[in-house]
């Protein structure tokens, strides 16, 4: 029979894609107004229960055949207990970093995969089998799933998690596999059960994902009262458990094997739908909730205390970096934002750089943060690898960690300067929340394959004149201190469009802020040079700053220089 149902894997994987893109079709077709939710609801509904399936028969999909096995009289366990406190079980879907499926019960076995979306990605994950409320197994899980079509469907839901590790000290990293989730694949042997119907629960040990290869010791090889320590506080339960199977000692007819078949093939894709919508469209609203709690919106730096006077620092200055950009940095380290030009104006300067710090830059980001101590390095993950989200993950470490009255996002070109936008940002102290930078709208493309084509056109309206809402050129816009900090703790449930700059001015639309737009945040450099005015920021018209190097401080030393 194993081999039987060995064969119907392939038909699980090559359905999976299209199960996924189902489950993404009825998201997406809910902005022409029509939707395919109902198509799929008898997905839904097959998905969450193991029992009913079929023409309304209520009975077990699964069975643990083993024809040579006595029947016996009561379910040994291992002499361990689950957690008694009943939050200590983290119902599905998993709140953080670990996610497991059952696949099958057969033959004494339970298979299934697991992985974690964590950023220390342990390299293994610690399960537990429960037979009728006893534990029966433990292990430490450290097969890698081989199965490139069922590993890649669920790579998505392996994939989602916070992809930052935030240690506070300014260094933000991800592990060297980032990007890569490891999908491992269980095989849990279950000892001789009485004869009759059982109730299956697994469960995967969510503080190993937190705690990386230091957490708690591997249940393999170790005694029930090592392992009943080992068991932490948070046990994240797999999807399709509890899960309802029969044990016996007879083989089924060749007959109700084949009825089986493609049911199991319809439940399992029908779960690793409901799997994907939990994890996709549930998730990030929960990490909403976690840190809107993390960053109260009159919080300093997540300490829980209340703080209505006005911050030590006026403005946080974060210049998105390229890790390759060294010299770029280095001019701005030796220009406008020198150490002693940044604390003598009251502002912070923190380059945001994309990207392990490994190859041949290693040696340069390791001795720029130990020198200056003003690099963050953040490392996403494929599916969080865009603008938008360097902009609200540089944002939500910047908000976490420095309380000030305003955060400005600069392009490593921009000249900006220190001075003026001090004396600028100073009159805007206590006068409401603001949305700062050079303003401007445009047509929204909508013909696929022409430049700048916006596949959420829709959304902007219908007919031959939509435009995007007003918005701040990406070179250097900011916000004040309330509006970052709504922008950091919802950076899980924001909408992301083609144009990271079109993104955050849509952001701002359903919030009451002040719009100051002012060109002074984008002046053009020959201006500067031909007037002497001393504008906030600095460009050339076919940059986001100045676009060659060597210019950079040509034009700093004559239209910078004693800017206060």
């Amino acid at each position: 029979m194993r081999d039987l149902i060995a064969g119907t894997t392939q038909g699980y994987a090559n359905a999976n894609a299209k199960a996924v893109s189902v489950a993404h079709a009825g998201r997406k077709s809910r902005i022409g107004g029509e939707s395919t939710a109902d198509a799929s609801s008898d997905a839904r509904s097959a998905a969450s229960g193991a029992e009913t399936v079929g023409c309304g028969r209520h009975e077990p999909l699964y069975y643990s055949v083993r024809p040579k096995a006595k029947d016996v009289g009561a379910v040994e366990g291992i002499g361990v207990e689950l957690p008694a406190a009943e939050a200590a079980i983290v119902k599905k879907p998993a709140a953080e970093a670990s996610v497991a499926a059952i696949d099958s019960v057969e033959a004494g076995r339970v298979t299934g995969w697991a992985c974690h979306r964590s950023a220390s990605r342990p390299p293994s994950a610690h399960m537990y089998a429960v037979v009728d409320g006893t534990v029966v197994a433990a292990a430490d899980v450290t097969t890698v799933l081989r199965d490139v079509d069922v590993a890649t469907a669920v790579a998505d839901t392996c994939r989602g998690g916070e992809s930052v590790n935030d240690n506070g000290n300014g260094n933000v990293t991800d592990s060297a596999e980032a990007g890569k989730p490891v999908v491992f694949a269980f095989d849990i042997e279950l000892p001789l059960l009485p004869h009759g119907i059982h109730e299956l629960r697994v469960f995967v040990d969510d503080a190993s994902a937190r705690n990386g290869p230091s957490g708690p010791s591997a249940p393999n090889g170790k005694s029930a009262p090592e392992i009943q320590s080992a068991i932490k506080s948070t046990l994240v339960e797999a999807f399709h458990s509890p899960l309802k199977f029969e044990e016996s000692s007879n083989e089924p007819s060749m007959a109700a094997i084949i009825k089986r078949k493609d049911e199991i093939i319809t439940h399992r894709n029908n779960l690793l739908i409901k799997i994907w919508n939990e994890v996709e469209t549930q998730l990030p609203w929960k990490r909403y909730e976690r840190d809107a709690a993390d960053i109260p919106l009159g919080d300093a730096g997540g300490s829980g205390r209340d703080t209505p006077d006005r911050p030590d620092t006026l403005a946080v200055i974060l210049v998105r970096s390229d890790p390759s950009n060294g010299s770029r940095r280095d001019l701005i380290r030796k220009s406008w934002g020198a150490t002693s030009k940044m604390s003598d104006n009251n502002l912070m300067l923190r380059f945001f750089v994309d990207g392990q710090f490994t190859g041949p830059h290693k040696e340069v980001l390791e001795g720029e943060l130990k020198e200056h101590g003003d690099i963050v390095q953040i490392n996403l993950t494929p599916d969080k690898s865009d603008e938008v989200d360097r902009i609200l993950f540089s944002l939500h470490h910047a908000v976490k960690h420095h309380d000030a009255s305003f955060y400005f996002f600069v392009a490593d070109q921009m000249i900006v300067m220190p001075g003026v936008l001090r004396k600028y940002l100073t009159r805007k102290l206590n006068s409401g929340n603001h949305y700062m930078g050079c303003m401007k709208s445009g047509e929204v493309v909508d013909e696929e394959g022409k430049m700048w084509y916006e596949p959420l056109h829709d959304r902007f309206g219908r007919g031959d004149s939509k435009r995007y809402p007003l918005h701040a050129r990406a070179a250097m816009f900011g916000f004040s201190r309330f509006v970052a900090r709504h922008v950091a703790r919802s950076k899980e449930v924001l909408q992301k469009y083609s144009n990271s700059d079109v993104t955050v001015g849509t952001w701002m639309l359903g919030l009451d802020v002040e719009y100051d737009d002012n060109p002074d945040f984008c002046r053009v450099a020959a201006a500067c040079l031909a007037s002497g005015s001393k504008p906030m920021g600095i460009k050339e018209p076919s940059c986001d700053g100045i676009c060659e190097a060597y210019a950079y401080e040509d034009y700093w030393k004559t239209c910078g220089s004693e800017d206060a």
